[in-house]
């Protein structure tokens, strides 16, 4: 079946992501095609909101909406709820979006609307001044694809697009998970389908000291426990497999 019309809603949660949401925001809009929309939830940010950002830019496929802080979950299922077109895309308020992001995934969807896709990616770090290719295509077409992504975590959430009614029929994200919530998304989804990974890279991922991720690991590895043990089922445990489990339960 080949489908003409695919348009996105382009969800993007920011949380005091104000240093880097303009550049974001121009990213996403760069990307765009026909039809698709972004939708940005301000997710109760303490340092002065993005309203002012996406009021300036006076974009008529942007909608701007304010919540009180709930975590990147209830953001993203707040866009899920208004989103106005039939298709999901990412982007975190300090990710950036190559200018075939959507284009890349357009094509697909045409010859399969409902597959859920992801891609390879670019790493990288303002402070740092590195950038580096991730591009785990041995992993993504693994046939042990769910012990893969949890070993290795080598899926950046920004790159995947699937049918809003995927994630919906899912149980949207858990709003309890707020640094795991993707991981969790993506093994439910594993339980119904497979992935199809796009290998040339569509995202920019920044790496900065102020993600939470890197501010509360403590958190972020208690909740990569509960993971492990909602989804053990999926997961074939090696003796590999246990010794990257552990370096990542480990690890500072």
């Amino acid at each position: 079946m080949t489908v003409t019309k695919i348009t996105y809603s382009v969800i993007m949660p920011v949380y005091n992501g104000r240093k880097y949401f303009r550049n974001a925001l121009q990213s996403a809009l760069s990307a765009l095609g026909d039809g698709d929309e972004i939708v940005v939830i301000e997710d109760g940010s303490e340092d002065g909101g993005v309203g002012d950002v996406v009021a300036a830019v006076s974009d008529p496929r942007i909608r701007y909406e304010y919540q009180d802080n709930g975590g990147v979950a209830s953001a993203l299922n707040h866009g899920l709820k208004i989103a106005q077109n039939p298709y999901f895309a990412w982007l975190s308020h300090d990710d950036l979006f190559l200018p075939d992001r959507l284009r890349e995934d357009r094509k697909l969807r045409r010859l399969c609307p409902d597959i859920v896709t992801f891609s390879a990616f670019y790493l990288f770090s303002d402070a740092a001044g590195y950038l580096n290719l991730v591009n785990k295509l041995k992993f993504a077409t693994s046939q042990h694809f769910p012990t893969r992504l949890l070993a290795r975590r080598f899926l950046n959430g920004c790159t995947v697009s699937a049918p809003i009614s995927t994630l919906i029929k899912c149980g949207m994200f858990d709003v309890s998970l707020r640094h795991t919530q993707d991981y969790d998304m993506w093994l439910k989804i594993l339980e119904k389908q497979k992935f199809t990974y796009i290998e040339r890279p569509t995202v920019l991922s920044r790496q900065h000291p102020e993600q939470d991720s890197k501010k509360l690991p403590a958190a972020a590895k208690a909740e990569f426990r509960e993971i492990l043990r909602r989804h053990g089922g999926q997961v074939k445990v090696t003796a590999k497999l246990f010794f990257d489990l552990l370096l990542i339960l480990r690890s500072k």
